[in-house]
């Protein structure tokens, strides 16, 4: 496996560089996933074949049901940790790929258009194409969350003070030489994106909360204590499964 390129020099350099390392990466964990993939498969077919000697024609001890079940979770919990690291891994190669696609003027039709921020009787949005496709807005918005695109277009859409237009720049030239800090705040928020607004977060983290006591948190942990013990009497006794699938069905409801 080849290091990790550096993130200093030449713009382009670093991220042609980054671009190809992340996706020969990616490759690697495509492959790594497709093989505990089938991994999972084969021992959840071993699992089953073993249940059914176990329970359906009871040549085997119950017990013998616990090593593939065990290994199947142990899999299970692998197979995660990859498929993450991979999404993280192809989202980082798609934030260089697109820094490609900004310096080779390629990024018209690529990101966010921001249409619905257009005010239709603002003095100069429309004739300076602050919104649209290859408009000012879709070249500059690399925001996460709902709020940020509300920001960005206020202050493309806004007069700002003097002091506040030179700070801004003061805080770009900070950021033009941190593509590490760049490339790690572009990759925040995967799961929240623009789909959350701001207005309902405030008035959600601002509501009293829900599910207090500790009533809750000692019923969650009964509830997983009897579904265990019910799993575990009914793989390794001659109990009936039925205390297991109703402390199942209950925890679930739960």
């Amino acid at each position: 496996m080849n290091p990790a390129p550096a993130l200093e020099g030449d713009p382009r350099t670093v991220y042609s560089e980054w671009a190809d390392y992340l996706e020969d990466t990616s490759a690697r964990g495509r492959r790594r996933e497709r093989w505990l993939s089938h991994l999972r498969l084969a021992v959840f077919v071993t699992g089953v074949g073993s249940g059914w000697l176990a329970f359906g024609s009871h040549q085997i001890p119950p017990s013998w049901v616990l090593p593939p079940a065990a290994l199947f979770l142990v899999l299970v919990i692998l197979h995660d940790r990859v498929i993450r690291k991979l999404r993280t891994t192809e989202r980082t190669a798609e934030y260089f790929v697109r820094g490609l696609a900004r310096l080779d003027e390629k990024w018209a039709g690529t990101g966010r258009a921001g249409l619905e921020r257009l005010e239709a009787t603002h003095p100069y949005a429309n004739d300076l194409d602050i919104f649209g496709e290859g408009s000012l807005f879709e070249l500059l918005c690399t925001v996460r969350t709902s709020a940020g695109e509300e920001t960005l277009a206020r202050w493309l859409l806004e007069p700002s003070p003097a002091a506040a237009v030179v700070q801004r720049q003061e805080a770009v030239r900070e950021l033009t030489g941190r593509v590490d800090l760049r490339r790690d705040l572009a990759l925040l928020g995967e799961n929240v994106g623009v789909r959350v607004s701001s207005r309902r977060l405030a008035e959600w983290g601002s509501a009293p909360s829900s599910f207090t006591g500790n009533g809750f948190r000692l019923g969650a942990g009964a509830l997983t204590a009897f579904t265990l013990g019910s799993g575990l009497g009914w793989i390794l006794t001659e109990m009936s499964a039925i205390p297991f699938l109703f402390f199942t069905l209950l925890q679930s409801a739960f």
